[in-house]
């Protein structure tokens, strides 16, 4: 597995695992519930990622298994990790650690003190292996399980 920049030809497959990575990983969050469903899918659509992916205020990461995509990483210039799906394909095969490294490692290069993001109770333990920490709760715009606020400062590249 390789982790890239995203290119525009990805697109369609960048929807289709960021949504399946919702609907069949992360039920707990949204507890089967249709509606917090649709609402969470509400933004995933191709127009916004065509756009997050031209967009300079973002660098779009794809986790590429063979010309397959195994995951999906995007990261604001100003430190927000914002996407870190995995494709159910690929659980537990370390696709979101190697997407969160790349970021991590662009953050880096930006010169970014810091970085954060707002986990799902379901990631919070990886973030947390990976030196990130929690500074709070943070109430979901979709209706789904409350999510971490989380940070990390002076970051380490790890692998």
């Amino acid at each position: 597995m390789k982790v890239r920049l995203a290119r525009a030809e990805d697109v369609p497959e960048l929807v289709a695992v960021v949504r399946r990575s919702i609907t069949e990983l992360c039920v707990a969050e949204y507890r089967g519930d249709p509606a917090v469903l649709a609402r969470w899918l509400a933004n995933k659509t191709a127009q916004n990622f065509a756009r997050w992916v031209a967009d300079e205020r973002h660098v779009v990461f794809v986790a590429d298994d063979g010309g397959r995509v195994a995951g999906v990483g995007m990261l604001s210039r100003d430190g927000e990790v914002q996407l870190d799906y995995v494709s159910p394909d690929f659980r537990f095969r370390g696709v979101s650690k190697a997407l969160l490294a790349e970021m991590e490692a662009e953050g880096q290069a930006l010169g970014l003190a810091e970085m954060w993001l707002a986990a799902t109770q379901l990631a919070t333990p990886m973030y947390e292996s990976r030196g990130w920490v929690v500074t709070g709760e943070v109430e979901s715009q979709f209706g789904t399980l409350p999510g971490r606020m989380m940070r990390k400062r002076r970051f380490l590249i790890c692998s």
